[in-house]
């Protein structure tokens, strides 16, 4: 089975995800020190440095099909609720 995280940071969910059994079709994260974190545990993974507030999973790529989704806490920088 295949999942799409978002707000992944540093992975913590995502090795979770993995444990159970999932392959990663992309993490999507915004903060460059996260994304370089996840490259380089696992290079594996298809790491997405972008932003949750512009990103269109229908625009990137049909490999990111997947079974599950899954998100961590937005930082508070890009947490819509901070900013109203």
């Amino acid at each position: 089975m295949q999942s799409l995280e978002m707000c992944a940071g540093a992975g913590g969910q995502a090795l979770g995800l993995e444990t159970a059994g999932f392959d990663h079709a992309a993490l999507v994260e915004l903060e460059p020190a996260a994304c370089a974190t996840l490259r380089l545990n696992r290079p594996s993974w298809n790491v997405i440095e972008d932003d949750l507030r512009s990103f269109d999973v229908s625009m990137n790529s049909p490999s990111l099909m997947h079974d599950c989704e899954g998100s961590g806490r937005p930082s508070e920088e890009t947490d819509s609720a901070q900013t109203t």
